[in-house]
């Protein structure tokens, strides 16, 4: 049916034809349009909005006649179009408005015509006649002059009605919940499928998944446009340098200005690695799919014995010009300290890089990827089980350098291997792989690279084929992130002692209370298997200063270990060398300890990076920039990246509580007050007080000063006790948290008060 008011639409013939419709194009009546499936609630409010929309109805806005138009074809069953419009003579405001039905028109096939296309999309278009048509005067609202209902296709089912194009809408919190999800690594098939249960069913949703696939895309498609990869990633490093003090990257480039190699590590990673950088483990076998680039991640140990991110760097190539630049980018953002070791896969120009490039630091190369290389130049001796024994006992069993190469020398010969360049090239870098060389070198228990190659799987997993350079750094931060928040967890359920299987051992007591839990579980387990330690021969002198024994484990086919332990300064050292290699005594030293009767252990035994406060404490060239009045640059970075880190912390976990931002506000104006004073203070320094020359009255100041000091320190202490409580509470989720806040807030405030008055009195000059 057609109901026209007569509104002339001078110069708008195309419109006003579109009454004249031939009764054979539409075949559909509008009784076949109301599926046998609608329920009488979508009845009542399709008719509702028939009704509306009516020839006649008067609307002050487009948008309300569109929404209404667009609800009644979701309720019929069709998709509504937005179709042409018509304007005022010289001026830009409508006077005419069509909205049509999705099918309305013919296919555009001129652009098919001479080739085949390789994908063509389903045919929708009708010519459907069914439209809304809204006119208006000058000024005036806007008035319906066209209401044709009937569709000349088959509609769409009341149950299916939510695939409709016009049914399809994404809210702006909807596309944040994917890029949430998408930033989370995870699919968006898997957050639709969240997003459907989460809202009762795929119809409730308001989107199917194929929007929130083009969503992501364009997203994606607009981040390139804007900024380009390489541009993104150099815009996201200078905005962290700028934000960050002590951000460190560098880029190298190309002679046409390309980006080649990058290289960055955060503030926090320059801390881990003061602490934790005495072993540092490289992997360059992984290459991200899109550019493929060498993927170079720096990773460590910490006191966990969990994973520790340093630095991240891409290389267009490994060459050892590549790896000099690397290397040197590394040493300069961590101010020039190697590591004690460093673990890498047997890449020539890597080797030659670090060679050149650390001084000082030992070179070894990742067992696992040799045993992965070598059975394709083993030949026949694959099946050899004897031979494969002698080649891993060459490896890790020999205990002396005589001992690996006479078995060296005779695995050779027997096997007829003399002629073989692979063994003779193997022999060739024995230093850098027989653990019989490294020894007695910390290697916190590692024999290959398989820190940085669980981080290349993670990054692997979380990245794709398609994962652009800036995203990739991303989740790379998200990575580092998420093992930071792992840490700090750990170092939250360390706090207590942890469960002992052997009860009222003084000796696990003490570990129990020092070591964090993942090194105390292996500790543990030297002290239980100490148990099957039997002594073979005993010292021949019992009263002389050092106790020869030798000593035998049950389950072990090494033979005899030599254990040393001297009685003045109750050091011991066993021929297996775990206590050199992995920082924990071993079972064979253990036995001795408590066959003499030691039931703590001596504090030289226990590695300070295996201690639960291991990032709290003050390390020795720490304590010699204080004594050498702060003159090493060495010592100066040790000081600012260990409390940088503990402010770091602070802050992160105090931003989101007032009364905490309060208590660190308060605390920091007292410290550079302190700071101030202690300056001005000191006998020999110039100042607001030195100033004045009176030599004793600085030195009386000086020593009041030390006192409140001294007195604040043990007060302070105290409150951080209470807070470590309080922490513990929290993550627990007890009721006594509220309490312990309390409590730990007003002794802050006491401490605080207390600093205020005492180190600023007029009388200190």
């Amino acid at each position: 049916m057609v109901i026209d008011l007569n509104v002339s639409d001078d110069g708008f013939e195309e419109e006003e034809n579109e009454n004249n419709f031939d009764g054979n194009e539409c075949s559909l009546s509008e009784d076949v349009s109301v599926s046998d499936l609608e329920s009488e609630s979508d009845k009542s409010l399709r008719i509702e909005n028939e009704d509306k929309l009516q020839v006649g109805a008067v609307y002050d806005s487009l948008d309300v006649i569109y929404i209404l138009y667009t609800q009644y074809g979701i309720l019929s069953g069709f998709s509504v179009r937005k179709g042409s419009n018509k304007k005022f003579d010289n001026s830009d405001i409508l006077r005419l408005k069509v909205y049509l039905c999705s099918c309305e028109g013919y296919p555009d096939n001129k652009r098919s015509v001479g080739r085949i296309a390789s994908y063509k999309k389903q045919v929708s278009r009708t010519n459907c006649k069914a439209r809304l048509r809204v006119v208006r005067e000058e000024d005036g609202p806007w008035r319906v002059s066209v209401f044709f209902k009937q569709h000349n296709h088959e509609l769409v089912s009341p149950d299916q009605s939510y695939t409709l194009r016009s049914a399809r809408h994404m809210s702006f919190a909807k596309k944040s919940v994917l890029d949430a999800f998408r930033a989370a690594g995870i699919q968006i098939s898997r957050a639709y499928r969240f997003m459907e249960k989460e809202a009762g069913g795929r119809a409730n949703v308001g989107f199917m998944k194929k929007d929130a696939y083009a969503h992501v895309n364009l997203m994606k498609k607009e981040t390139k446009l804007e900024n380009g990869d390489a541009n993104a990633l150099m815009k996201y490093l200078i905005g962290k340098g700028n934000t960050e003090t002590h951000f460190y990257w560098n880029v190298q480039l190309d002679d046409d200005g390309r980006l080649i190699n990058f290289f960055f590590r955060d503030t926090r990673s320059a801390v881990d690695y003061e602490i934790f950088g005495d072993v540092l483990s490289i992997d360059t076998t992984y290459r991200t799919n899109k550019y493929n680039l060498v993927c170079a991640p720096f990773v460590g140990i910490n006191h966990h014995k969990n994973n520790v991110l340093f630095a991240l760097a891409f290389l267009s190539d490994e060459t050892t010009k590549s790896f000099e630049w690397l290397f040197n980018c590394f040493l300069e953002s961590m101010n020039w300290k190697e590591p004690g070791i460093i673990f890498s896969d047997q890449c020539q120009a890597l080797m030659n890089g670090i060679d050149f490039s650390f001084q000082t630091s030992c070179h070894r190369l990742c067992q696992w990827h040799i045993n992965q290389n070598a059975p394709s130049h083993f030949g026949s001796l694959n099946g050899n089980a004897a031979f494969k024994k002698t080649w891993y006992y060459c490896m890790n069993g020999c205990e002396t350098e005589g001992e690996f190469d006479s078995t060296w020398q005779t695995m050779i010969t027997d096997y007829e291997l003399s002629e073989n360049r692979w063994f003779g090239n193997m022999y060739n870098l024995r230093k850098r792989w027989a653990s019989v060389y490294t020894n007695d070198k910390f290697t916190a228990g590692l024999h290959a690279t398989s820190r940085s190659e669980v981080t290349n799987k993670v990054l692997k997993d979380l990245c794709s084929a398609t994962t652009s350079l800036h995203d990739f750094v991303m989740k790379y931060e998200r990575l580092q992130h998420e093992w930071r928040l792992r840490e700090t967890e750990e170092d939250t359920l360390c706090r207590g002692v942890p469960g002992q299987f052997i009860q009222n051992n003084n000796l696990l007591k003490h570990a129990a209370r020092v070591y964090t839990r993942n090194v105390y579980k292996t500790f543990e387990c030297e002290v239980a298997h100490s148990l099957n330690v039997k002594i073979i021969h005993h010292p021949y002198d019992f009263t002389a200063d050092e106790l020869v024994y030798g000593v035998s484990s049950c389950s072990a086919s090494n033979g005899i270990r030599t254990v040393r332990f001297t009685r003045a300064t109750r050091h011991a050292t066993c021929s297996c060398r775990m206590w050199e290699a992995e920082g924990i005594l071993c079972r064979h030293i253990v036995n001795i300890l408590l066959l003499l009767n030691i039931d703590s252990l001596p504090e030289h035994f226990i590695l300070k990076r295996w201690r639960k406060d291991a990032k709290n404490k003050i390390l020795p060239n720490q304590r010699n920039m204080t004594e050498e009045g702060g003159q090493d640059s060495i010592a100066n970075m040790v000081f600012v990246n260990h409390n940088m880190k503990t402010l770091y912390d602070l802050m992160l976990e105090c931003k989101g509580d007032k009364i905490c931002r309060d208590v660190i506000n308060k605390f920091v104006g007292n410290c550079v007050k302190k700071i101030e004073l202690l300056k001005s203070a000191r006998p020999g320094v110039s100042g607001r007080h030195g100033s004045e020359g009176n030599s004793s009255g600085q030195g009386v100041f000086w020593d009041k000063f030390t006192n409140i000091l001294r007195a604040s320190d043990e007060t302070w202490r105290s409150i951080q006790e209470v807070h470590s409580a309080a922490m513990v509470y929290r993550n627990r989720g007890e009721p006594h948290y509220a309490a312990l806040a309390k409590l730990f807030h007003d002794k802050v405030f006491e401490y605080l008060d207390y600093e205020d008055e005492s180190p600023c009195s007029d009388d200190s000059d």
